[in-house]
């Protein structure tokens, strides 16, 4: 008999259709010829429709196995990481408190009882999967897991029993991977369980259905499932209006399903309240609106993401913020698998009549829910997360796995890559949501650990919203005292406000998580604006994701003011102009890794309408900063504020990074004047004040590698003792002729018994060695020796780029040498035979212009240097020749290099009386130590500026200022030629300055 509509099959079949009187339309096609030779046996009949119908072959199970392990994996990958969601904590504290909340969803918060609306199938669910394997957040998501895991294997039983084998692997593949379908199954919430009792539901809808006569035990299979359905997800009322409809008209077509109108009124019956819930909740129907939007975001979701991978978008409340760029082409062609397959099971709809039972059974389990979604969030005075998709979402991948069935049946490889883009899209947003920074919810987490980590025991602190109070209670670990204010049972601005003000009265500072909001049960500015009207802000930080925004602010009802410099305080008399002096400071965890307290004491003599900002940095002994911050003093309270005279508190955290070298580092401070940024002199004359010198401690145990931010890995050993573990460049691509830097990361793999040196060079493609330098794996007084196993350490390598280098990629290339000089072996992980040099990656160039055309300059000598650089011109910026003791005298030189030079020479500007004493000085590599002169083209004009500081107590009258070139090497200065160099032939006369009091 051939499977196509017409002909003599189609007579026969229908001929026996007519004999069995009570045909049941939604049976597919190859079971009704089945019924149709052995309808007279009413038990094998029914028997051999259900074995036929769940029988599965070996290759069937092989791909069911493969697709439920690829589920799985990615509904566990990083599974703990994501904080907790607000409502995935009142589930928990539900659980947490007892049988009773379990069943009633009563749940105690800070003193006070809210009620979870959810139903109370999930958390008993959830209770009895936590008793089994922990209590832990992975332990607790796990139970999510579980149950959505369970609907891919219905998935393919209703999709295989609709539109076949094809249809069912399809619909389980493309519902393993959809992104969505893994979203809402990683969640603390009934949103797992409610995918699977929603399949289920279906599934056990269409075997009753299915059959000729059916009996009260599949009714009552079907009963439960819509049972389970009602208490499991308080929108599963919407797919069981759906189930019923399509039951009633099978009783009115069939009368042999009559036997169902028994099942039928129980599931009325239990469905009227949340019927009645559901509509008390919303708006009159009249205020109904079509919910294009609602359905383009359906579409979205089965279409692989929830937003575009061309152009991400972000969301509030799940809806698009973005809505001009939601329809732009991209996110449309991003949809275009999930909408061929669509469109291609509608076409099989009309081209094969006899699958229009399945079609509309599948078709009608998606037009339902997102109908209901459209009236529950277009009726609503606020949008919410439509939720209600999720009842659809299956629906739709039956629909997508017809579609795949139907093209298998002729165009077997336009089906299959179809399904590929689909999961081509699907994967682009799978990594998107476990790689994406915003995604990760480190909301209220970051926010706990950073007031556990700072908050003392006379602190307060002080919630706004009381529903956050069960994720807060989760994370926090400090010693304060938490409240939650407002309550969650009181709604009184008076009592609200008599809370946070005696809070401020009994602590020391309030902690104030002023957002998120208190959800309308107060006005949200209210305490506030109290607070910054009132108090001193101390702190603020904002811990945002995606969803949540949450503020943290940190008041004190006092000025941080202290009456006398503490004991073991280190004195420090620093004054700057404007009357800002430092009194002393203190510092306490210095280790690496950690987090060093920085206390300055300050004050100001003379009031002030100006605020100041500070830099404080550990510099090391090659004169690098390895660790800085920068800010004002006190950001919410400025100097204009202080009383004068008094001293005041300020605390500075700077973070220690985990592969800073344990040695000894100089506390450097620099203050600067705002709003312009102006770097300030101290009383000392100097604008890098050096604080003191301390030894910074190692870690007690070894730091793991993985807090390590690496911009390129390489996993490469030398020998068995050090392990390169990559580098990270400079943010900025360097230009050729300047000085870029590298900044490689070591760990140790055993404890060194040598010391080794480093050999770091930049090769083309064609292997070409265009810079390299030689030196020491990171700071000096850091000898490998000292180092112990497990220990990272940083160290950075400069490396001068030449003038000529050209423009684009080259290779970090990296070699060890013993203290013999000779090559350590190293072995890389992509391959097992030993070599000298290793590639670490890769470094870019970026093109530097030739600058041809010299600056304006007052001054033009005739001096040329080494026969080779020419000083081209020079402007001094001072008035009149004249300048004051303790001032600075800029200089701008402007060089021209005739010939290449192929060493570095150092630039020496001398201030000298007419005794020869040195009054001043500036020396170093041109242009603020970024263009040595190995680096300049011919041709080239390079712009040189140095400052010469003058002397506080330097004496009235002429002094002279001389310039020149020499070796750092100790070869000696470059001789110069030229019509004012005759008093030497090392040096040449600039200009002859006046220093006038």
């Amino acid at each position: 008999m051939r499977r196509a509509g017409g002909g003599p099959a189609k007579h026969l079949f229908n001929n026996n259709l007519a004999f069995c009187g009570r045909a049941v339309h939604l049976i597919p096609h190859s079971e009704r010829e089945v019924i149709s030779d052995k309808c007279k046996e009413p038990k094998r009949l029914v028997t051999s429709v259900i074995t036929t119908s769940q029988r599965l072959s070996w290759k069937e199970w092989l791909i069911l196995l493969a697709i439920c392990w690829l589920a799985f994996s990615l509904r566990t990958h990083e599974l703990d990481v994501p904080s907790l969601w607000i409502n995935e904590g009142l589930t928990l504290r539900r659980v947490q408190s007892g049988l009773v909340a379990v069943l009633g969803g009563e749940i105690e918060i800070g003193g006070d009882s809210l009620t979870d609306p959810s139903p109370p199938l999930y958390p008993i669910w959830l209770a009895g999967v936590r008793m089994i394997s922990g209590d832990s957040i992975f332990a607790s998501r796990m139970s999510s897991v579980w149950a959505g895991l369970l609907s891919i294997p219905l998935l393919f039983v209703l999709g295989r029993r609709l539109f076949g084998k094809a249809g069912g692997v399809a619909a389980a593949f493309l519902g393993a991977t959809s992104p969505y379908w893994v979203w809402h199954t990683r969640c603390i919430c009934e949103d797992s369980l409610f995918l699977t009792v929603a399949l289920l539901s279906l599934l056990t809808l269409h075997r009753m259905l299915a059959h000729r006569r059916t009996g009260h035990y599949r009714g009552a299979l079907w009963f439960a499932a819509t049972s389970a359905l009602l208490f499991t997800h308080r929108d599963g009322v919407w797919l069981l209006v759906l189930e019923l409809a399509v039951m009633l008209l099978s009783v009115i077509r069939h009368r042999a399903h009559r036997r169902l109108l028994v099942w039928v009124t129980l599931a009325v019956l239990m469905a009227l309240p949340s019927i009645q819930d559901l509509w008390e909740g919303q708006p009159a129907l009249a205020e109904y609106r079509p919910g294009w939007f609602l359905a383009r975001q359906l579409a979205v979701a089965s279409g692989g993401g929830r937003t575009s991978p061309f152009a991400p978008l972000l969301f509030e409340n799940g809806y698009l913020r973005d809505t001009a760029q939601a329809q732009s082409p991209l996110q449309w062609l991003r949809m275009l698998p999930a909408g061929v397959l669509l469109l291609s099971s509608l076409l099989w709809l009309f081209s094969s009549p006899r699958r229009s039972n399945s079609w509309a059974f599948a078709g009608m389990s998606s037009l339902v829910p997102l109908l209901a979604s459209s009236w529950v969030a277009f009726s609503a005075p606020s949008p919410a997360d439509p939720t209600h998709l999720l009842g659809a979402i299956p629906a739709l991948y039956l629909l997508m796995g017809a579609g795949v069935a139907a093209l298998w049946r002729r165009w077997r490889a336009a089906g299959l890559a179809l399904v590929l883009a689909a999961s081509i899209v699907a994967g682009h947003w799978l990594l998107v949501q476990f790689n994406d920074q915003s995604l990760i919810k480190d909301d209220l987490r970051a926010a706990a650990a950073y007031v556990s980590r700072y908050a003392q025991a006379d602190d307060v602190v002080v919630l706004h919203n009381p529903v956050a109070q069960v994720v807060w209670d989760y994370y926090y670990a400090g010693p304060a005292p938490v409240e939650a204010i407002p309550r969650y049972a009181s709604v009184s601005p008076e009592a609200a406000l008599a809370r946070f003000k005696a809070a401020a009265a009994t602590h020391y500072s309030v902690w104030f998580l002023r957002q998120p909001d208190p959800l309308g049960l107060l006005n949200p500015t209210l305490l506030p604006n109290y607070a910054n009207s009132q108090w001193i802000k101390i702190d603020e930080q904002a811990f945002s994701s995606l969803w949540l925004d949450v503020e943290l602010v940190r008041y004190s009802a006092a000025p941080p003011l202290v009456e006398a410099l503490p004991d073991g305080v280190n004195l420090r008399e620093l004054c700057w102009p404007g009357g800002l002096c430092l009194r002393g400071w203190s510092a306490s965890n210095l280790a690496v890794g950690s987090e060093a307290e920085v206390t300055l004491y300050w004050s100001q003599s003379v009031p002030t309408d100006c605020d100041y900002d500070v830099i404080l940095a550990l510099c090391g002994s090659d004169r690098q900063n390895w660790a800085e911050v920068d800010g004002p003093i006190l950001r919410f309270y400025p100097a204009s504020d202080w009383p004068l005279g008094q001293i005041v508190v300020q605390s500075v955290r700077i973070p220690l990074p985990p592969a800073i070298p344990p040695a000894n580092y100089s506390l450097t401070l620099i203050a600067r004047k705002m709003p312009d940024r102006l770097d300030m002199e101290s009383s000392t004359g100097a604008r890098i004040n050096n604080l003191d010198t301390f030894a910074l401690a190692r870690p007690l145990e070894p730091i793991r590698p993985d807090v390590l931010t690496l911009e390129y890995e390489s996993e490469a050993d030398f020998g068995e003792t050090l392990r390169l573990l990559g580098y990270n460049l400079p943010n900025d691509a360097p230009r050729p002729g300047h000085i870029t830097f590298i900044d490689f990361y070591w760990q140790a793999l055993a404890t060194p018994t040598e010391s080794w040196q480093q050999v770091t060079r930049l090769i083309d493609r064609e292997g070409q060695v265009w810079t390299d330098r030689f030196g020491p794996l990171s700071l000096q007084e850091f000898d490998p020796l000292q180092w112990r196993a497990g220990d990272l350490v940083r160290g950075r390598v400069f490396l001068p780029l030449p003038g000529l280098m050209p423009a684009g990629e080259y290779k970090v290339e990296v070699m060890l040498l013993n203290e013999a000089g000779e090559p350590v072996p190293a072995t890389e992980i992509w391959r097992t035979e030993a070599t000298e040099r290793v590639i670490a990656g890769p470094a870019y160039v970026d093109n530097w212009p030739l600058e041809t055309e010299p600056p304006s300059m007052p001054h033009r000598p005739d001096l040329v240097f080494g026969e080779a650089i020419r000083l081209w011109g020079y402007d001094i910026q001072i008035e009149h020749g004249q300048v004051q003791p303790g001032k600075k005298v800029p200089i701008t030189l402007v060089w021209q290099d005739q010939v290449p030079v192929g060493s570095d020479y150092h630039i020496f500007l001398h201030l000298m009386d007419a005794e020869g004493r040195l009054l001043g000085q500036s020396d170093g590599v041109p242009a603020g130590w970024t263009r040595p002169t190995s680096t300049w083209r011919a041709g080239e004009f390079i712009v040189d500026e140095h400052t010469i500081p003058v002397p506080a107590d330097a004496p009235a009258g002429a002094v002279y200022l001389w310039v020149g070139l020499y070796s750092p090497a100790g070869d000696g200065r470059l001789p110069v030629v030229g019509a004012d160099a005759d008093q030497s032939s090392e040096r040449a006369l600039l200009d002859i300055i006046v220093i006038k009091p």
